[in-house]
């Protein structure tokens, strides 16, 4: 009762993390399975921070 339908089939979408310094997997739990990042607190901020930079500075 409390694993989701999902979960128990095991059919959400399994891929690496879209960061290349980290070596984590990511369970897509997107409705249009287009997550990027095992974390968006982590990588996701870092990786966003870097492209922010990169444009900033030219």
């Amino acid at each position: 009762m409390g694993i989701p339908r999902r979960a128990q089939h095991g059919c959400e979408p399994l891929g690496p993390c879209a960061n290349p310094d980290c070596s984590k997997f990511l369970i897509d739990h997107s409705r249009p399975n287009s997550a990027r990042w095992c974390s968006m607190a982590e990588c996701g901020n870092r990786m966003k921070a870097r492209r922010h930079y990169a444009r900033q500075t030219g």
